[in-house]
């Protein structure tokens, strides 16, 4: 027995039209004009910054390129599929006598969610931030610049967003971080050690006075 050629196209066209209203795909970036993503950008801008402690030690971070990662999100009316967000991530690394600290920030957004999730990491002091980042931000002074609508990474000033991780503890100094502050203009600007130790962001980002040899490298 055949079936009419008009029969198939009929069935098919009911179960496009009802697998459509089971299965949607969406594309979410981060957006690139957000008030988080400034920050993202500052820290890939300042890859060669040199840091100064108070007792002349230096230190140099180097940064990575901004990464993007914008899957199609799979969801499902029946709750058959998770949703996949959207990522943007900017690694940093931290040469520290010898040894290195490694950080960085991500920047995470959901389908169907205007709400950018912060996530920023230095040694194992965390901060996380779910929405309206902003609103944890001041106004930083540092050695007479001030510094606006930065973040202060430390357990006293915020101790709800800050957090610490000792899973990255094996990283050599990475456990030893206290605190540190980012800002939106020029990404990291100082970090504190559990001994007192504090170095800050030399002014200008000149590392070949120091490195005679250096060469900035992507």
């Amino acid at each position: 027995m055949k079936i009419n050629p008009i029969y198939k196209y009929a069935v098919l066209c009911i179960l496009v039209t009802a697998l459509s209203g089971c299965i949607q795909f969406r594309v979410n970036k981060i957006p690139e004009d957000s008030f988080e993503f400034e920050f993202l950008s500052a820290l890939e801008n300042s890859n060669g910054t040199l840091f100064i402690s108070e007792d002349g030690k230096q230190d140099i971070m180097w940064s990575s390129k901004i990464s993007f990662s914008d899957p199609i999100s799979i969801s499902s009316a029946y709750g058959m599929f998770d949703k996949l967000g959207s990522f943007a991530d900017c690694d940093i690394v931290i040469s520290h006598n010898s040894e290195y600290i490694t950080g960085g920030i991500r920047l995470f957004t959901e389908p169907d969610d205007q709400n950018i999730d912060f996530r920023s990491r230095l040694g194992a002091r965390c901060y996380f931030v779910d929405s309206n980042l902003k609103r944890y931000t001041h106004n930083l002074e540092l050695n007479g610049v001030i510094y606006s609508n930065c973040l202060m990474v430390d357990s006293i000033l915020d101790p709800i967003n800050t957090k610490w991780y000792p899973m990255y503890d094996n990283h050599g100094y990475n456990d030893s971080i206290c605190e540190y502050a980012l800002s939106p203009e020029v990404g990291l600007l100082y970090y504190t050690f559990k001994d007192g130790s504090k170095y800050v962001r030399k002014a200008g980002k000149n590392p070949e006075e120091v490195y005679p040899h250096f060469k900035k490298k992507r």
